[in-house]
């Protein structure tokens, strides 16, 4: 399961869906803009990728379980 932080820094009273932010995703430390509530709803919906230090990690963890056999 992803965890974010989502920041609002701006958003309008007449028009709910206006609003101005910045989503991170704290277990990778990404981090993007979005410009209104579909681009935030766009951003959540990103399916989740290893990054590349994830990746070697697990390419490292399952390159030592075979050479431990």
């Amino acid at each position: 399961m992803d965890a974010y932080i989502i920041k609002i820094y701006r958003r309008s009273t007449d028009d709910p869906h206006s609003l101005v932010g910045q989503i991170e995703n704290v277990d990778k430390g990404h981090k993007h803009a979005f410009h209104n509530t579909q681009e935030l709803v766009n951003l959540l919906s990103l399916p989740s990728e290893p990054d590349n230090q994830t990746r070697a990690a697990q390419i490292t963890i399952k390159t030592e379980t075979k050479d431990s056999k």
